[in-house]
């Protein structure tokens, strides 16, 4: 019976499994600097959104100042590449060229810099997702220095 106090048992906490029990020690200088990085945290302003990208997992295929923006930039990429942009429920049968589904993309606020950036690099530039906005891969570390 593992776990299970023995009839000799000390009050020293000591089980029949032959170990231990320490009691909990909290170093508190750990503790203090753990809590005042949060508060760090937690005063940092997070990125602001500027305007709209639409994305899939790889890369920015439009943006715009506003969701129509994007979602028409978008539209108009796909379009000048030959590829028809499907809804999720069409049918895909006697389609001839390239295709895909409206639903692989996602539009997402997104900060200045990557709004700036995104055009330059058509599209293919690292970028990560914080707090629901689509921001630079800088200005996400930018943000996590200001932390420290």
């Amino acid at each position: 019976m593992p776990w299970v106090r023995s009839s000799a048992a000390r009050p020293d906490r000591s089980y029949s499994s032959g170990f231990r029990i320490k009691p909990l020690r909290i170093d508190y200088d750990v503790l203090q600097a753990s809590n005042e990085r949060i508060r760090r945290i937690r005063d940092v302003a997070p990125p602001t959104a500027a305007g709209y990208v639409v994305c899939d997992d790889e890369a920015i295929w439009g943006y715009g100042e506003t969701e129509y923006e994007a979602r028409a930039d978008f539209e108009t990429t796909m379009g000048s590449a030959g590829i028809a942009v499907l809804a999720d429920d069409e049918d895909p049968a006697g389609r001839v060229g390239s295709w895909t589904r409206a639903g692989n993309f996602r539009c997402l606020p997104a900060t200045q810099g990557l709004l700036g950036t995104a055009p330059d690099r058509g599209g293919n530039v690292a970028w990560r997702v914080i707090g629901g906005i689509a921001c630079t891969t800088d200005e996400d570390d930018a943000t996590a220095a200001g932390a420290r």
